[in-house]
């Protein structure tokens, strides 16, 4: 059964550091040895309203870690990230690069900090999808990826033909989470 709103007591909030930057992760679910769903949402924000919508939609049984993205969240620079997301900026196309290499390391910190042994899972949206796809193309141990991208045939790209649970909807479909998290458990079990 899924719960509408986890209880805040349930939830860890931990902050890691990454390449000298201090990452901000709210995770919530029991122990080691359950699946582990990273979330990034449209926002980039670790608690945002559509990581809190997926974490209350999930298992129980699962840990569900929003992350906030370099330039999102905790992390936000009213100048940078204004300009870095803004794909009219020139600015943009120079920082997008480090952006996506810093979220991969970020990923990879959370990872290892959370259980690196556990079954793994990516739910991305907006901003968290774009980012986060860099790291997505890297993982051979994804059981399941359920993104949704602006650009539906770059993110389709980097999740090439795997053999986890993948789904790529386009930003303008924005599915419930309800249905990203039937996608996670095909692949998640």
């Amino acid at each position: 059964m899924s719960r509408t709103r986890p209880d805040p007591a349930e939830l860890r909030e931990l902050c890691l550091l990454s390449r000298g930057d201090r990452v901000r992760v709210v995770c919530s679910g029991p122990g080691d040895d359950v699946p582990l769903v990273l979330a990034l949402g449209p926002d980039g924000a670790a608690d945002s309203a559509w990581t809190r919508a997926l974490r209350g939609a999930c298992p129980e049984a699962w840990c569900v870690a929003g992350v906030d993205l370099p330039l999102c969240g905790a992390r936000h620079s009213d100048k940078l990230s204004r300009a870095a997301f803004d794909p009219a900026d020139p600015l943009a196309a120079r920082l997008r690069p480090d952006l996506e290499r810093q979220t991969a390391t970020d990923l990879e910190c959370v990872r290892d900090a959370l259980g690196s042994g556990r079954p793994l899972a990516l739910a991305a949206s907006g901003i968290g999808a774009e980012l986060g796809l860099a790291w997505c193309a890297l993982r051979d141990d994804l059981r399941a990826a359920a993104i949704v991208a602006p650009e539906p045939a770059r993110a389709r790209s980097a999740l090439g033909p795997r053999g986890h649970a993948a789904r790529v909807w386009s930003g303008d479909e924005a599915p419930p989470v309800e249905a990203l998290v039937e996608l996670l458990r095909r692949g998640l079990g």
